[in-house]
């Protein structure tokens, strides 16, 4: 795409709400890549951002995909490092028009729709997607070149703990495929596992990893000195 075919995309919105489905129509680039229950594509224009696309009526996984994408949309404008930047966000009920749209940019990437239409999206006509525009973080999981393994699971676990004070919501399944780095060491979670739950990390023990070991020392202590 030359400088002259740059002019004719969308300007990316100061609102992170989109108006409508129509600007992602236009911002939608090939497949990127993909995980259980997601899709994400790279975005015409804007080579340092990505769309990422789920079905928000997926029950699996006690239905996070609705809740993540609620999280964005409360949070989005709040200013919260640890979140990826999140330029626009919309909820919309799938038609046939989207779902073609989003084979055919799925298939030009070289990705197969009836793996990823039928088994990630689960998509059918009617369904509400979660669709947004966030940065491309650099790095993915614990692998910034310039720091430690534990300064990456530091860095992790304070992102988290700042997403808790500033939200009120406790995450989990703090796993390198669900945060990243951006090139000056900040940490990104950018599948922000929230769990619906009272401000209790009594019932995410069994799935506690290093990074969720020490984003939990740090709430307790944060919670403690509150009281002092």
């Amino acid at each position: 795409m030359d400088a002259d075919d740059d002019r004719t995309m969308p300007p990316i919105p100061d609102s992170e709400i989109a108006v409508n489905w129509g600007d992602f129509w236009d911002w939608l680039g090939v497949y990127y890549s993909h995980g259980e229950h997601g899709v994400i594509y790279q975005t015409q224009g804007y080579p340092d951002y990505l769309i990422k696309v789920v079905n928000c009526d997926i029950t699996d996984d006690d239905g996070m995909n609705d809740k993540i994408t609620e999280f964005f949309m409360d949070n989005a404008d709040k200013g919260i490092s640890g979140i990826p930047k999140i330029m626009s966000i919309v909820r919309c009920e799938s038609e046939d028009g989207i779902n073609n749209q989003l084979k055919v940019k799925a298939e030009e990437g070289g990705a197969s729709w009836m793996e990823i239409g039928s088994q990630v999206l689960d998509l059918e006509v009617g369904d509400e997607l979660g669709i947004w525009m966030m940065e491309q973080v650099p790095y993915i999981g614990l692998t910034h070149p310039r720091l430690t393994r534990q300064e990456m699971i530091r860095r992790v676990a304070r992102a988290a703990t700042e997403i808790t004070v500033k939200t009120q919501v406790i995450l989990k399944d703090l796993r390198p495929p669900n945060y990243g780095f951006r090139n000056d060491g900040s940490a990104v979670i950018f599948d922000p596992h929230v769990f619906d739950s009272p401000l209790d990390f009594t019932t995410i023990y069994d799935s506690q990893s290093a990074e969720t070991s020490r984003y939990m020392n740090y709430w307790r202590t944060i919670k403690r000195n509150a009281k002092v």
